[in-house]
């Protein structure tokens, strides 16, 4: 007779322990699963030159080369590249304007900037206007560039052949016609990076 009484009561248990299971694991499915959190984002750092009075800030696993001699900027590199030309990943400096460009206004001096400046670069390809945090306004550029002439395998020139340069961005320098500031992509891979830094473009005097 004992197994008239508990087999109810073994059912009940069975009905009870089945109903707190799928009770748990609705609320489990349900229950929104806490978002993971970005990776932190390596921290900024901040170049500045005294000598032009202006300051742009660049990712924390860049580092910088500057140029002692003359002190007009840097170059920009991943951390332990070695820093060599083929690393550059951006530039920044204060380059001098042919003396025809003094005197005219500095839109209009950047449509032909880098085709007189730089061997090798014809006109403009492509040219937008860029304001930085600072609401310093600037304009960022891209070039037809022409390749070097070359002899073929048999001596002959070998057929020239055109692309498209990285951006360069120009910034005017408050009471100097005689220079620019120009900020330089080298390396496509790091075009966000690039213009992240052209919205921190600062002159501090």
């Amino acid at each position: 007779m004992l197994w008239k009484i508990l087999l109810p009561v073994l059912i009940a248990v069975s009905i009870i322990a089945g109903v707190v299971y799928w009770q748990n694991n609705k609320t489990a499915k349900q229950t929104p699963q806490a978002s993971q959190s970005p990776a932190t984002q390596p921290q900024t750092q901040t170049y500045s030159n005294a000598k032009y009075g202006y300051s742009v800030n660049y990712p924390g696993t860049w580092e910088i080369q500057t140029f002692p001699d003359t002190q007009t900027g840097a170059n920009f590199f991943l951390k332990d590249s070695g820093g060599n030309f083929e690393s550059t990943i951006a530039t920044i400096a204060v380059q001098a304007k042919p003396g025809n460009a003094y005197d005219i206004p500095f839109a209009q001096y950047v449509k032909t900037a880098a085709s007189q400046e730089i061997q090798g670069y014809g006109k403009l390809d492509s040219i937008k206007e860029v304001k930085t945090a600072s609401g310093l306004i600037g304009y960022e550029t891209r070039w037809i560039v022409q390749s070097p002439p070359m002899l073929d395998d048999n001596g002959n020139l070998a057929k020239l052949t055109t692309s498209t340069s990285l951006p360069i961005t120009y910034f005017e320098i408050p009471g100097d016609n005689k220079n620019t500031l120009q900020v330089t992509l080298a390396d496509n891979q790091y075009e966000d990076a690039y213009n992240n830094m052209l919205q921190t473009v600062a002159f501090t005097k």
